[in-house]
């Protein structure tokens, strides 16, 4: 453990003392009980409460068998082709489904008359890599194929997500402009798990961190990636950060807490980003921990870095629309 690390937010601690955090993955008895006990807070009944939102389940035919997607949007559109905002989950690539944190975008769905499609994507260690991100791709290419009937407009198309999420946001950008695909207007990777070798400062200062912590990263990589993780090994869409050209990306904004362990593979993901031609807008929470805008969004840092968010997302699309216009 590392002799000094930044405080938390005052804010922030009463919710510390009183999170368990995540256990270590050490069987699959243990990750099905933390499975069990985070489903419990991704039910329908639990996220879809806005009134103002609407929520619909479709299954397609994926890579694995049926993929299941979340379409969440404005009960009462303004109408037109609107944005589309494809989202990913946290949980680590282990744990989770689509609904997990889906109230973060909620904002982003009324402010903008936005379409969210959220990807229920396979899970390691039953589904290793690459499981994940074809499951997401196949995900995306069926809502390009809808796009009349969800009413998209494609050219504001936008990759986000949480965490593990945030990884596989970056990686299928990466992945369309290495391979070709879909042009995506900007990725949102929030707090995102991008790089397995967890060897920065960071990862050290929060290796046994309460909440999900270094410890359980490296868990949840291993199962993800069996047997290479720290390895030259290691596919760039598995973790972005051990790609060299990201020359072609699109426009990106990066978050992270900054008392929490992906602190700085992600700040050192926007730099190289930023450094290779990206635009780039970087956040770093002073004091947060790992997903504290979600657990206690109550907190001045927390609701200062969602309306962050909010305003980048509405300020790229803004600009989408005026050289849309001009065409």
């Amino acid at each position: 453990m590392a002799k000094f690390k930044p405080p938390y937010d005052p804010e922030l601690l009463k919710s510390l003392a009183m999170n368990p955090g995540f256990p270590p993955f050490a069987s699959k008895e243990i990750l099905d009980a933390v499975r069990d006990s985070v489903n419990q807070v991704s039910m329908v009944e639990t996220t879809m409460t806005d009134p103002e939102i609407s929520h619909e389940e479709v299954s397609i035919p994926g890579p694995g068998g049926k993929l299941a997607l979340s379409i969440v949007r404005l009960k009462k559109s303004v109408g037109g082709p609107r944005p589309i905002i494809y989202f990913m989950h946290p949980g680590g690539l282990i744990l989770g489904d689509k609904l997990l944190c889906i109230q973060g975008t909620f904002d982003w769905i009324k402010e903008n008359d936005a379409v969210v499609v959220s990807v229920d994507y396979r899970l390691a260690p039953e589904h290793p890599y690459p499981a994940q991100i074809n499951d997401c791709e196949a995900g995306l290419k069926w809502v390009i194929s809808q796009a009349s009937e969800l009413k998209i407009d494609l050219s504001k198309l936008i990759l986000a997500g949480m965490s593990a999420g945030g990884g596989l946001a970056a990686a299928l950008a990466l992945k369309f402009c290495n391979e070709g695909g879909p042009k995506v207007l900007a990725q949102c990777l929030i707090w995102p798990m991008l790089d397995d070798k967890m060897e920065t400062a960071s990862t050290k200062q929060f290796m046994d961190a309460t909440t999900w912590s270094g410890a359980n990263s490296i868990h949840a990589m291993e199962m993800v990636i069996p047997g290479l993780r720290g390895t030259e090994g290691v596919p760039i869409y598995a973790f972005p950060a051990r790609a060299t050209d990201l020359t072609k990306l699109p426009q990106a904004f990066v978050d992270v807490g900054g008392a929490e362990m992906f602190r700085d593979e992600d700040v050192e993901y926007a730099s190289r980003m930023a450094a290779a031609g990206v635009s780039v807008e970087l956040h770093v929470w002073p004091g947060a921990y790992h997903g504290s805008d979600v657990n206690v969004p109550s907190a001045m840092i927390s609701q200062t870095a969602c309306a962050t968010r909010a305003a980048w997302l509405k300020r790229i699309l803004t600009h989408a629309e005026k050289a849309k216009a001009k065409l």
